[in-house]
């Protein structure tokens, strides 16, 4: 099923320079606002003008994917190793607890082709260091969803987040986003959001880290030397 973002792929690897959308396609991306007046534009012009606007359109788009499918970096991961990471993360309110929490979280992101070790209350050995360690903190409330603050760099959990939950979030920590799709719904002609149930940061109950999210990380963490 075809989804915005998979139409912004296409167009972007292509550099917008043949891009084969369909009706559906064509509703579908006039659907997001900032990119209704650049398509009205592209249905007046044509020779250099219209490649112009296409590349504008490119850029968009491609600023698009890196914000939905891109890592935002966090200075308390460290790549140790070509396929090994480590995240310096506070256990906060889980205090005395680390050896439990390490398992939940390590279990899910111990892979064939990579490992993420944890290190509690310690301060990484990075140069330059701005950015201050998460803190995992637990709020009595019954019903809320557990989320990450960028701001106050916070993972807050709750009486009824799941194990897989907390693990889902420090993929957040790690800098990966959500990853649930828009698309057009033939039988409601609208579109709705989709679950991609066999990556963990779409269904994080089912899901698995998949090969994608650690070329992710892999693009944007170097191997720290020693």
């Amino acid at each position: 099923m075809r989804n915005i973002f998979r139409i912004a792929y296409d167009c972007y690897i292509q550099n917008c320079r043949n891009p084969t959308w369909n009706t559906k396609d064509l509703a579908l991306i006039s659907h997001y606002l900032p990119y209704q007046e650049l398509l009205k534009k592209l249905t007046k012009l044509s020779g250099q003008d219209y490649d112009t606007v296409l590349d504008q359109f490119a850029e968009l788009l491609g600023s698009d994917i890196k914000e939905s499918f891109g890592v935002k970096y966090n200075q308390t991961v460290v790549r140790t190793k070509k396929n090994e990471y480590t995240l310096y993360i506070n256990s906060g309110d889980f205090l005395g607890f680390e050896s439990e929490i390490d398992m939940i979280i390590t279990r899910h992101f111990t892979t064939d082709t990579h490992k993420l070790n944890i290190i509690w209350n310690q301060t990484p050995p990075v140069q330059f260091l701005v950015e201050k360690n998460y803190t995992l903190k637990f709020f009595n409330e019954i019903g809320e969803r557990a989320f990450v603050s960028r701001n106050e760099r916070m993972v807050s959990l709750f009486p009824n987040t799941r194990t897989s939950t907390i693990s889902h979030e420090i993929g957040h920590v790690l800098g990966l986003p959500d990853q649930y799709y828009p698309a057009w719904d033939q039988t409601t002609c609208e579109y709705k959001y989709y679950t991609d149930f066999a990556n963990f940061m779409s269904a994080n109950s089912s899901g698995v880290m998949l090969p994608r999210h650690w070329e992710l990380l892999d693009e944007t963490y170097r191997v720290q030397k020693n």
